[in-house]
């Protein structure tokens, strides 16, 4: 493989810069450069760093090659927390939903702990597909980890209700947060939206 020029001295600032500017209209030549990079972090040994190969994964669903995000996962050994829920999050923020919820599985598989920011990224995915079936199996995990209560939790499981069609299970679990945020209430105010209940949504945005 042809190695740019720059990739010498290259950082992962420019790397993101390339592939959030002008490149981001051409996934072949972004994704492309994401190849270059990670074979220049093979060359250079960087391959070992956990914190590089964990942003050049992250990167490469912004660019659209979830492919090669596939391939690259593949070659990282006993992958941590912080890697597989910085994916899970990339996965869903850039619709590569599917690929969001299987690597949470490839999570529960490795005995990983989710954390909170586990689970809103994966719910925003859960949220996408409509995947009524897989979001209730995982509101079930939040409360067996803990993470029950969280402020930013709670909030993406009303959202993954409303946009699955169920609004009964999120309305309560809208009306048994302790503290309802700004996010918590334009969460079902939108559901209510969403699913043709316009009276509803007036109704409960007066009690804002």
């Amino acid at each position: 493989m042809h190695i740019n020029p720059f990739l010498p001295s290259f950082s992962f600032a420019t790397l993101e810069n390339l592939c959030c500017g002008e490149l981001w209209r051409n996934f072949d030549v972004c994704g492309s450069v994401l190849q270059q990079a990670h074979a220049y972090l093979v060359v250079s040994g960087s391959h070992r760093s956990r914190a590089l190969v964990t942003k050049l994964l992250t990167f490469s669903p912004a660019a659209g090659v979830v492919s090669y995000t596939r391939r690259l996962f593949r070659s990282v050994t006993d992958p941590d927390s912080f890697l597989l829920s910085s994916l899970i999050k990339a996965s869903s923020t850039f619709d590569f939903s599917h690929d969001a919820i299987l690597f949470y599985r490839h999570m529960l598989l490795s005995r990983i702990a989710p954390s909170s920011y586990t689970f809103t990224s994966v719910f925003k995915a859960c949220a996408h597909l409509s995947a009524l079936r897989v979001g209730t199996l995982i509101h079930s995990h939040v409360f067996v980890s803990g993470n029950g209560p969280d402020p930013f939790v709670q909030p993406a499981i009303v959202t993954f209700y409303t946009k699955s069609g169920d609004l009964n299970v999120a309305r309560k679990v809208f009306h048994k947060m302790p503290q309802r945020s700004v996010v918590a209430w334009n969460s079902i105010i939108s559901g209510y939206e969403q699913n043709g209940l316009a009276n509803e949504a007036i109704v409960v945005s007066q009690d804002v």
